[in-house]
């Protein structure tokens, strides 16, 4: 089980291992080959396109460029096969497959969704690499002009090949191509222009040109506009005939002679014709010339030079120089105040009143006067008041409104309580009646031809037809304070008016009886809801419906089949200024702040701001107007907004794009098995490890314009409770996302958080860690499997061995019993016997003493008697037993010379000894051995063994006698070594130091090992016979004796035991070596620890209670010197110790030699 698990152990490291990032085969970092800039990488702008996403490729002499309406992701050229091949950009462009082609002066190559190139071999001699212009036929094939050859792109070989072997049989190294409806090519040089078949790329047409061609355009795949430097010639492609220059162009004073340098479509009617100072709009269908500096241009042409022009999806226009980057003609100023000359005449000139007639549009400045535009002749008059009022100072005199009515009278209201009727005449006004009104605000006439005047007071004025003053009609008698400020006249002949904190009225035209619109007050309430009832306009649109202007309560309409008042929200300001309605029935709302859009088919609101090209956000109240062609016409502070809302598409989808992914602040780049495979706007899966979890995501919103009008919002699911909005920020941070799936989403909206894009995704994969997978879990749950089952197999193993020593303490508590039992039995036979003897005892020591005794009668008697007394030992030895047994057992110990003592009990035997003819013999008792013991206990001991020897045979009493005297002996070492333990580490023994023949030392050790030495070869080897060493010589003896007898007692018989002496450096080094088994690492770490015995088995089957190895260390270590212990060669063990090596000095003197140390 152990080793099961082990492996499962190792399996599961093993596999943990594996999944850890190899940082020896990471991906290669990417080389700086592009970088992001806040500015263009070149001045000079080659060429202009705009992607599949959204984005404008910009080309230089310097570098490729990616526009995503905030910054540039810039392209440079590098050694790396995945980048341009050149710098000098030549032509980007983008066929019908979506794919985006870029050709330089050192090689062409194809943008991928990786965000890098693939190069595009070129098969030309000379290593010619110079791509010039890329074009498509209708069947599309890639062509390549490289003005001396032409290319066509095999698809299958992912290579350009040459068509031809000379493609410019004219030499002018100066050739552009085209493709026609009819799917020919075209190549146009400066001297011919020649038709090829682009199936086969056979010539079937070549044209030779009257003059030098300096520049050449195809309009509408149709016919070649072709300039020389004073003349354009027009060839139709398809009958191939020259047609005549249109008289606007070849009868205009300037461009007729000027050198034509550039031609680019502004709209399917007009062309923009360049020339080297000058710019012009060609209208081919009103067969038109507008000058830049004239009316009806659409847009201020840059002051630079132009060298390409570029119009995107969105109609802006891209202006490029050389050598000034480049100018931006915006598409949505465009869809507002389109007519450049008006818009920039009355430009910052606070418009406060419009109307307009048939064929005039009169205009109401705050401080500029008043003017009339002419609708037929485009052009702008002042109004001079001073001939209106010629006896008045007219300095001061504003037109607040501008009102005509049905008889083609101008009715002005001024700001001198005046209002004035006025006719025009010659492009100027003339006044024909002055009437003298308070304070007039709005002027309006009824189907009776009555002119009412609303004012600032309580009532209204009325001027009938024919009369001469107007009449005051009352509304509000009651009244502390109002005003009047707009009058509207409805389809069923009534006129309505609203007033300041007052209920809506409305007049009869015929009997001028005032009454009040049925509006119930709980639609009062819920309309007015804030401040009080203040009207700034009222409307009815051609459906019936009543608009109502407000202030601070917005935009209400009042429907007349049900009298409903009903609020309308969504308009992107309250504060509502004029109202107009469209030819497709939609209101237009001029507010304080932007224009509105209510869409009556779908009832939703559209909001415009200075930021989509309305001109300005604030307009003034009542100054609007509609023109006979439906264009709407409003004033505001800015100048004047005007739009045809039929000819104008306004609100359109913005490209949103992923930009880049960061981690840990550096930027990812995509590749094959990368945290991304394509670049990020292609909306790839991001697949994070669980060290990346600290990433920010970057978008852009690809809206081309000079405001920062897009806000972002952006939500990660599973995280972001709600979206967050960004407002202009377009980058978001997370950290420490948890192991899962997520969808980042982005959405965009315009300033009145409208959406205005769709909503892109991004999937987000973070993985988990390598300890966190499935397979990790799976390897930790065979881990704790084979755990808990090594547990489970301990418990049982354990619960089985308590079982076991439960048995057997039982057992032995049954045997220990019965012993107790047996011993009871034959202690009380002990009792029994020894009152019998005790009395025998007594008679025979009274027959002994008695007088006249025979000697023999008296040494059988005595016989007899020490029988009685060995007897009389045995119980009392059984009786002693039962108390040590009861550890009842006593010692009186006291210092006894054991050699009288083994004399004394031997006598007792010698009879015996002598009637069974057993000698016996004494040995190595010849001197007194002195000990501390129990005398009594040693003789009951000696008279044991004693009495046994009977039993065995010579062998067995001899084995027996030799253990008896090895049991001796061991307690004798016992003894010694813990004496010599305990007085080195108390400090109590003096050493008696002195220089000692290390040879002397190791055989007076010899002498006294253990009695089995003869069963071992013992060798002692000398590198110096004469070695010295310092030493107290008694200790190193019994260290020696240690040292060989633990050799003896831990190998078999046989073994060999090699002592070595030696010398290094100032030590003598002593060894003994066996080659017995040996010591394991484990137990060579605490060998020279007192009581440590280890689990070697000893060879005699001796116990050791581990004193000598530790008595050996405290010797050497008292000695100054270092003991260690290793493994010798093949097996077996080595012990070796170093002492102070003594020193040798010779004198010589006349009489004789001595040495000393």
């Amino acid at each position: 089980m152990k080793k099961i698990i082990l492996s499962l152990i190792a399996l599961s490291a093993i596999a943990v291992s594996s999944c850890q990032p190899t940082t020896a085969k990471a991906e290669a970092e990417k080389q700086d080959v592009y970088r992001i800039s806040a500015t263009i990488s070149n001045q000079n702008i080659t060429d202009f396109q705009e992607d599949a996403q959204g984005y404008i490729w910009i080309g230089t002499t310097r570098g490729l460029n990616r526009f995503n309406a905030h910054e540039y992701r810039q392209y440079y050229s590098s050694n790396d096969s995945l980048q341009l091949p050149g710098d000098r950009i030549q032509d980007i462009f983008m066929d019908s497959r979506k794919r985006l082609w870029i050709a330089t002066t050192n090689g062409t190559c194809r943008y991928t969704d990786q965000d890098n190139f693939c190069q595009i071999p070129i098969n030309v001699p000379y290593n010619n690499r110079n791509g010039h212009q890329f074009i498509e036929s209708k069947d599309g094939k890639i062509f390549l002009n490289m003005v001396v050859h032409l290319c066509v792109y095999n698809p299958e070989t992912d290579t350009f090949n040459r068509i031809f072997i000379n493609f410019d049989p004219d030499k002018t190294y100066k050739q552009t191509c085209y493709i026609d409806n009819n799917n020919c090519l075209w190549a146009v040089n400066p001297v011919s222009i020649r038709c090829y078949d682009s199936r086969n790329m056979q010539l079937t047409d070549s044209i030779p040109m009257p003059q030098k061609i300096t520049y050449s355009y195809m309009h509408n795949h149709t016919s070649l506009w072709l300039a020389s430097k004073n003349r354009l010639f027009i060839f139709d492609t398809e009958s191939k005939r020259f047609k005549t220059t249109p008289e606007a162009i070849s009868n205009h004073p300037i461009l007729s002679k000027a050198a034509i340098t550039y031609i680019h479509p502004y709209d399917k009617n007009r062309l923009l014709i360049c020339t080297q100072k000058h710019t012009f709009l060609y209208n081919h269908i009103e067969n038109t010339v507008i000058h830049e500096k004239e009316n009806g241009f659409p847009f201020e042409v840059p002051q630079h030079g132009i060298k390409c022009m570029y119009t995107d999806s969105h109609k802006n226009l891209w202006i490029g120089s050389p050598d000034q980057g480049y100018t931006v003609r915006y598409h949505y100023k465009e869809r507002f105040n389109s007519n450049n000359y008006l818009r920039s005449f009355f430009h910052q000139k606070s418009i406060i009143a419009l109307d307009a007639d048939s064929c005039n549009l009169y205009i109401s400045t705050l401080k500029d006067g008043m003017y009339i535009y002419n609708l037929n002749t485009k052009h702008i008059e002042a109004v001079n008041i001073s001939r209106i009022l010629p006896a008045q100072n007219t300095e001061n005199i504003i037109v607040r409104h501008i009102y005509h009515d049905k008889d083609r009278h101008t009715w002005l209201a001024t700001n001198t309580n005046q209002v004035i009727k006025c006719v025009l005449e010659s492009n100027q006004l003339k006044a024909t009646s002055i009437f003298s009104v308070p304070s007039v605000l709005c002027i309006t006439q009824d189907r009776n031809g009555t002119i009412w005047a609303g004012s600032f007071s309580q009532a209204i004025y009325a001027l009938k037809k024919g009369e001469k003053v107007f009449t005051p009609v009352s509304l509000y008698p009651q009244s502390f304070f109002t005003f009047t400020p707009t009058l509207r006249p409805l389809s069923n002949g009534e006129v309505w008016i609203a007033s300041f904190a007052n209920k809506i009225r409305s007049i009869n035209p015929d009997t001028w009886k005032i009454r009040i619109p049925d509006i119930s007050r709980a639609d009062s309430l819920a309309c007015i809801r804030r401040s009080k009832f203040i009207p700034s306009v009222l409307y009815e649109d051609s459906q019936g419906d009543i608009w109502i202007g407000t202030s601070h309560n917005g935009l209400l309409r009042y429907t007349s089949q049900n009298h409903k008042l009903s609020p309308i929200s969504g308009i992107g300001c309250t504060e509502i200024c004029s109202i107009e309605e469209d030819m497709q029935g939609n209101l237009w709302i001029s507010t304080l702040y932007g224009l509105s859009k209510y869409e009556r088919r779908t009832n939703q609101i559209s909001n415009y701001y200075a930021s989509d090209g309305i001109g300005g956000n604030q307009f003034y109240d009542r100054a609007s107007c509609r023109l006979s062609n439906g264009t709407l016409v409003f004033g505001g502070t800015h100048g004047m907004t005007f739009f045809n809302p039929v000819e104008t598409p306004f609100k359109y989808d913005v490209p949103l794009t992923f930009e880049n992914l960061k981690i840990h602040n550096k930027l990812v780049y995509p590749g094959k098995n990368a945290i991304i495979d394509k670049d990020l706007s292609y909306q790839p899966d991001v697949y994070l490890k669980h060290s990346q979890t600290s990433f920010s995501i970057s978008f852009a919103a690809l809206d081309y314009s000079e405001y920062e009008r897009i806000h972002y919002h952006y939500q990660l699911e599973g995280i972001d409770r709600y979206w967050i909005n960004a407002h202009t920020n377009r980058e978001a941070y997370y950290a420490n996302l948890p192991t899962g799936t997520y969808m980042f989403k982005v959405k965009i909206t315009n300033e009145d958080q409208s959406i205005i894009g769709e909503e892109k995704q991004l999937r987000i994969i973070v993985k988990p860690a390598p300890w966190n997978t499935w397979w990790a879990r799976c390897a930790y749950a065979l881990v704790i499997i084979g755990i808990a089952g090594t547990l489970i197999h301990s418990w049982r193993r354990v619960r089985i061995e308590k079982e076991t020593a439960c048995r057997a303490e039982q057992e032995k508590a049954q045997e220990q019993k019965m012993n107790k039992t047996y011993m009871s039995y034959f202690t009380n036979i002990s009792h029994e016997f020894r009152t019998p003897l005790t009395t025998m005892l007594g008679s025979i020591r009274q027959l002994c003493a008695a007088p006249g005794q025979y000697s023999a009668n008296r040494e059988l008697l005595n016989v007899l008697q020490d029988g009685i007394l060995r007897m009389l030992q045995l119980v009392n030895q059984l009786l002693d037993f039962n108390k040590l047994d009861n550890d009842n057992l006593g010692l009186e110990v006291q210092q006894t010379n054991l050699a009288s003592t083994i004399k004394r009990i031997i006598s007792f035997f010698n009879i015996n000894a002598q009637s069974k003819n057993i000698t016996l013999s004494i040995q190595g008792l010849h001197h007194d051995i002195l000990y501390w013991a129990d005398e009594d206990k040693v003789e009951k001991i000696l008279s044991n063994l004693l009495s046994n020897a009977d039993y065995f045979d010579k062998e067995t009493k001899k084995q027996l006698y030799l253990d008896i005297y090895d049991d001796s002996m061991w307690l004798i070492n016992l003894i010694e070594n813990m004496l010599s333990v305990t007085r080195l580490e108390e400090g109590r023994m003096n050493l008696n130091i002195s220089v000692e023949l290390v040879d002397d030392v190791i055989q007076e050790a010899l002498r006294h090992v253990d009695r089995k030495k003869d069963e071992h070869t013992i060798t002692v080897e000398h590198e110096d016979e004469l070695l010295l060493a310092r030493m107290d010589s008694r200790l190193i003896v019994q260290m020696v004796i240690n040292l060989v007898d633990n050799a003896i007692k831990y190998t078999q018989k046989g073994s060999h035991i090699d002592i070595r002496t030696g010398r290094e450096g100032k030590n003598a080094v002593i060894s003994v070596a066996d080659d017995g088994p040996g010591i394991s690492d484990e137990m060579k770490e605490h060998i020279f620890e007192t009581f440590y015995t280890g689990t070697n088995k000893i060879a005699d089957s001796r116990r050791s209670l581990g004193l000598g190895l530790a008595l050996c260390k405290s010797i050497v270590n008292v000695h100054g010197g270092e003991i260690k212990v290793s493994d010798a060669h093949p097996h077996g063990a080595v012990f070796q110790f170093t002492l102070p090596a003594g020193e040798v000095y010779l004198y010589e003197q006349t009489t004789d030699t001595g040495c000393g140390r």
